[in-house]
């Protein structure tokens, strides 16, 4: 990630601290609560993560959940019991913390958040895939939750990891959010250039996978139309357009640059992800 994406991050999510001073997390963000877990996803390990990707990582690029702390974002209204979607954070930086701005927008639609610390960009792609996995898990574990609306989202280098899981794990995931950046399990044309492609980045899924992904998954790319990764990122979206996706939204977010959006595009965002959801019954 960039240190201008770096920097945007920090300051949305109100992470402003002295120069020198020992950052606080539970200071900073002090409705996200720290979590730690002792039972990890049956898809986390560097076997299973092999089996399914298809690509080897060597021992000490596994996940260690054990030293992992998680931030957990629960609405101000949360009660026990009652069916409540899933967002996974694949944080870009050191910590989980989510932008405090969008806890609003959490609360608003009745949606858990929950992001692991330590899979910032530079860290081994197994650990930061495996880590996010075993938020999902253990979230699903701890929390009633509603299996249509498990999401997974990140910005920037971030996004890379949330399109990986989107893509290649169908099955868990029902929407990925893809804020300034990701990549794709296929080859993407550069817009108005016939000759030069972006190289496909992902695994690419099997038959069955890749079938729920174009069919089910919702895919949300999100974009300031100052970034300089946007052609990247809206060449995607037209592939994806071209090749069949059925449930795709392009949002490209006039005057911003490499930044995480505001409140009122996320929940533009978080609301077509749910579009894909099933009413609740009454009462839940």
């Amino acid at each position: 990630m960039r240190r201008s994406a770096a920097l945007a991050l920090v300051a949305l999510a109100g992470l402003a601290t002295q120069a020198g001073a020992q950052f606080d997390p539970k200071r900073v963000a002090p409705h996200q609560e720290e979590l730690r877990f002792t039972t990890p996803s049956p898809l986390s390990s560097l076997a299973a993560q092999a089996e399914r990707l298809g690509v080897e990582a060597a021992p000490e690029d596994a996940p260690d959940l054990a030293r992992t702390a998680f931030r957990v974002y629960r609405p101000r209204r949360f009660k026990e019991g009652k069916a409540y979607g899933l967002f996974v954070w694949a944080s870009p930086s050191q910590y989980g913390i989510l932008p405090t701005d969008w806890e609003k927008v959490f609360d608003g639609l009745d949606l858990i958040a929950i992001g692991p610390d330590g899979i910032g960009e530079g860290q081994p792609l197994a650990k930061r895939v495996g880590l996010c996995l075993d938020a999902a898990h253990n979230a699903l574990r701890r929390y009633t939750i509603d299996p249509e609306r498990v999401y997974v989202g990140g910005f920037s280098d971030g996004a890379r990891v949330a399109s990986l899981l989107a893509v290649n794990y169908p099955e868990l995931f029902r929407g990925g959010l893809y804020l300034g950046g990701m990549h794709w399990y296929r080859d993407v044309p550069v817009l108005g250039e016939d000759r030069r492609m972006w190289r496909g980045e992902l695994p690419t899924p099997n038959d069955e996978r890749l079938t729920l992904v174009r069919e089910r998954t919702r895919h949300a790319f999100v974009c300031g139309e100052k970034d300089p990764v946007l052609p990247q990122v809206e060449a995607v979206y037209r592939l994806a357009s071209a090749s069949g996706f059925k449930h795709l939204l392009w949002l490209p977010i006039r005057g911003m640059a490499h930044n995480t959006p505001k409140r009122k595009y996320m929940t533009q965002a978080f609301e077509f992800l749910d579009a894909g959801a099933p009413e609740p019954p009454p009462g839940k």
